[in-house]
């Protein structure tokens, strides 16, 4: 499985990271530390991801210019997008929700997260 993560804390990249290789050492995961990489990395890169994480408040662009981006691009906007972040309104969902955002995961302890992953990362490959 290729999974795709952007988030400018580098604490959360290597949990992130992390917790993926301990639900299967297998699964691989690029990453980007802001919204412009992102989005360079993701229009330019070979293999497509099975799944794209992003953190909602980045550098350059947020999580919802990238989203937006993504819906835009032909080739990447069936991927199933997942918004992480510590804090996120009604407004904001709404507007996710109207994108066509998969799911919404919130930051918290490692283990938790590592539990959410396990969760979406098998309801992704249930479908």
């Amino acid at each position: 499985m290729e999974i795709f993560y952007a988030d400018d804390d580098p604490v959360d990249v290597v949990f992130f990271t992390r917790a993926l290789k301990r639900i299967d050492p297998a699964i691989s995961c690029t990453t980007a530390t802001d919204g412009v990489e992102a989005l360079d990395k993701l229009f330019n890169q070979a293999n497509r991801p099975d799944a794209i994480f992003i953190d909602l408040y980045m550098p350059k662009l947020d999580g919802i210019e990238c989203v937006i981006a993504i819906k835009r691009n032909k080739d990447l906007k069936k991927i199933p997008i997942i918004i992480i972040s510590n804090a996120i309104n009604k407004k904001e969902i709404d507007q996710f929700n109207r994108l066509g955002v998969y799911y919404f995961l919130s930051k918290s302890t490692f283990e938790d997260l590592e539990a959410s992953l396990k969760n979406i990362l098998n309801s992704l490959q249930a479908h």
